[in-house]
């Protein structure tokens, strides 16, 4: 009777050796990788049929890859050892070619012959290109670059590929827009300080260094491809909601008054942050360009730390009574998320269903504003979200006004068309070093960021009032007039909608 009993203990305690002993234990050896025989599919469901995922720990391994178009795609079945090699040395306690599939190519060998050009597309090698060369490297990037080949698991669960909402979502974003210019335009991976925000190699790179601006590039002779980013950038791996890179305070690339910056800490907001916090201020004065490069949203909203539009001399800047979109997402603004503001504006998974898009409006084709999908986190402060596209319609049209004043359509002080590479007319300096340059500064912020009327209103309108009220007599006098043409940016401003004048906001 004992030895009976002996005999169904060690048999009931088979499986559990095998899942201790299986994928990866080298407790056997022999042959090659691609030579190893294989068993009846039947002998991995007997260990296999009951472990979970490790990443994903919704359901057993086995129930998603039957669900998968690996196992239901009748006329061309892949089984587990068709990724794994052969189980013949496995038998629940030896080797497997390839425990982990992806990381050894067994994906990528494969799928590669069905990728799309979005997904992965084979551009010819250009030695000679570089961040700069407009011409040779230029075209479309891809989701799957040289760095990314044996990394399929980074977007997708292995056990059941199928492609989710939040895949399509993000693929309609800026972040996955092979064609934007953020990826498309110039082979950024060539530049140094490009690639921390123009690539996800270099963007990982950049927030798991503690912001650390890299100095030389991972750019390898021949490879001509160009990274978007992909969801290895904020994601560790294919369990999104669980697996968000854990970044800590952002630190600026770029100083004020000679002084180090870094922004609040906002959770999984810090991935956004880090690059949309800007590359520069008023103190990295550039001639042609915005200072703060594109899209610098969170430099707009932390203001009082970037100070990222030129600020004249005199006028206060600091942030508008009340105030608060700097804290969304945190403990300061209770019932609006932990993630901090740009997750909770932008992402807001309760009440926006298609969160990977990143955006945080809907607009028609006529560029309208029509919804806010993330209108409930509005709603803790505000009781009407439907004056947005009006705000919208002004900021723009401010913009418009200034530009204007620097073209001398609308006569400005100098009576000349300001250009920033020649010399103010008057104090014999050249524009990028006076309130010129600053007002020329500020108009090109419209362009740069679109939704600083929202992110941060009363700094954007300052920005921009003091812009035109200098640039109108040379003075700042805390008082302007906007012509009739500009009967949106007489409403933003809250002038008199009779005669234009408007006072300092």
């Amino acid at each position: 009777m004992q030895m009976r009993r002996l005999i169904i203990t060690m048999f009931c305690l088979l499986p559990t050796a095998a899942l201790m002993y299986g994928c990866g234990s080298s407790s056997k050896s022999g042959g090659t990788l691609s030579s190893v025989a294989k068993v009846d599919e039947t002998a991995c469901a007997q260990c296999h049929a009951q472990a979970v995922d490790k990443i994903d720990p919704s359901a057993t391994i086995y129930a998603k890859y039957n669900a998968s178009l690996h196992f239901t795609n009748n006329f061309n079945t892949v089984g587990c050892q068709d990724c794994h090699g052969g189980g013949a040395q496995h038998n629940g306690v030896g080797p497997l070619p390839y425990p982990n599939p992806d990381a050894a190519g067994q994906c990528f060998s494969c799928h590669k012959n069905y990728l799309n050009s979005q997904h992965y597309a084979v551009y010819p090698a250009n030695a000679t290109s570089t961040r700069d060369d407009k011409t040779t490297a230029k075209h479309n990037a891809q989701y799957v670059t040289t760095d990314y080949q044996n990394s399929c698991t980074s977007c997708h669960d292995s056990h059941q590929p199928k492609v989710g909402d939040e895949h399509k979502d993000w693929a309609e974003s800026g972040h996955g827009d092979v064609a934007g210019l953020g990826w498309a335009n110039y082979d950024f991976k060539f530049g140094a300080d490009c690639s921390a925000c123009h690539t996800s190699t270099g963007f990982i790179s950049y927030v798991s260094s503690g912001y650390t601006v890299p100095t030389t590039t991972f750019a390898k002779a021949g490879d001509s491809t160009h990274e978007v980013l992909t969801c290895k950038a904020c994601h560790t791996d294919y369990n999104f909601k669980n697996r968000i890179r854990n970044t800590s305070a952002v630190k600026a690339m770029y100083t004020y008054a000679g002084q180090a910056i870094t922004f609040p800490g906002v959770g999984a907001s810090n991935l956004c942050v880090a690059c949309h916090s800007g590359r520069g201020n008023v103190e990295t004065a550039r001639t042609t360009r915005y200072q703060g490069h594109h899209a610098p949203a969170a430099g707009i909203l932390f203001n009082d730390k970037s100070h990222m539009g030129y600020e004249f001399a005199g006028k206060s800047y600091a942030n508008a009574t009340g105030f608060i979109h700097d804290n969304i997402g945190t403990s300061a603004a209770p019932g609006t998320g932990t993630n901090g503001p740009c997750v909770a504006c932008h992402m807001d998974a309760a009440t926006n269903t298609s969160s990977h898009k990143f955006a945080a409006v809907t607009k028609n084709s006529a560029g309208t504003i029509t919804a806010v999908p993330t209108s409930a986190v509005c709603a803790k402060c505000h009781a009407d979200v439907d004056s947005l596209d009006t705000m919208r319609l002004g900021y723009n049209e401010a913009g418009q006004l200034l530009k204007a004043y620097l073209d001398n359509t609308v006569a400005n002080y100098l009576s000349v068309k300001v250009e920033a590479t020649k010399k103010d007319a008057v104090t014999g300096e050249y524009v990028f070093v006076s309130n010129v340059y600053g007002a020329s500064q500020n108009y090109l912020m419209v362009g740069d960021e679109a939704g600083a009327y929202v992110h941060n209103s009363a700094y954007a309108k300052r920005l921009i009032f003091d812009s035109i009220d200098w640039m109108d007599n040379g003075a700042l006098t805390g008082s302007i007039t906007i012509p009739v043409g500009y009967p949106n940016a007489r409403i933003w401003f809250d002038a008199d909608l009779t005669t234009g004048v408007a006072s300092r906001p």
